[in-house]
């Protein structure tokens, strides 16, 4: 059965939790059908696949699924739940969120909340320690820029993005080694996936802007193993 492949490759100290699903036959009283779909859900664990780790804000948390199922039998991908926010709960959380995994590609983004948190000086010293800490895992550092602001979104100004991004850039350039994920770029670009007077996207713009972050993704993980890569479910939106 698949759900007993899954759990035989999770680690021991998981593995009871997966026992206690069995007991009964049932995920708490649901139906076959019901308990097929569990099943069926169940990602296969491998931990021979690359390990990727993502970071940012909301709209992060909602182009992950589509990263990760773009990724799939590729690399194994992982996202802190709920939103990172802006730089200085990174500098407070990273450790954390970084825990003793051994990452082959870190992809991450702080930019939009620091808009009202940070002056661009604090987000370049914060952004700067958020590096030197990154650098230290031995990853393949990508930095994602900060999606466009439209104009009429609440409390936020048009084009605010902008400045944070050009300090993003040079904090990025400076460290040497790091790639660029230019999101703000290809969601200029591409203006319907936007939510118009938001920060959001639409379900076909989070779709597009996972299968980007996957890209760049498989870009980095050729860059660290000589082009064996491959992202065979990178299909168009």
């Amino acid at each position: 059965m698949v759900l007993m492949e899954a759990l035989l490759k999770l680690p021991n100290g998981l593995l009871w939790v997966g026992a206690l699903l069995l007991v009964g036959g049932s995920f708490g009283g649901c139906t076959e059908k019901e308990q097929a779909a569990h099943e069926e859900a169940i990602p296969e664990v491998s931990l021979s696949l690359p390990q990727v780790l993502i970071l940012g804000d909301s709209i992060s948390e909602d182009y992950y699924p589509h990263v990760r199922s773009n990724l799939v039998n590729v690399a194994e991908t992982h996202r802190p739940k709920g939103n990172q926010g802006a730089t200085w709960d990174a500098l407070s959380d990273l450790s954390e969120w970084l825990g003793s995994r051994k990452w082959e590609v870190i992809h991450s983004n702080f930019g939009l909340h620091d808009i009202h948190r940070s002056t661009l000086e604090e987000y370049e010293a914060n952004l700067t320690q958020i590096v030197e800490q990154l650098k230290k895992t031995n990853a393949k550092l990508i930095f994602a820029t900060s999606t466009p602001v439209p104009e009429g979104t609440p409390r936020f100004v048009k084009g605010s993005a902008e400045p944070y991004n050009e300090v993003a850039r040079r904090v990025m350039e400076r460290a040497e080694g790091i790639m660029i994920d230019d999101l703000h770029s290809f969601a200029r670009a591409h203006p319907e996936y936007q939510r118009k007077k938001e920060l959001h996207f639409t379900d076909q713009g989070y779709a597009a802007l996972g299968k980007q972050v996957a890209t760049s993704i498989v870009r980095a993980l050729d860059e660290s193993s000589d082009g064996k890569a491959e992202a065979s479910s990178l299909s168009s939106p």
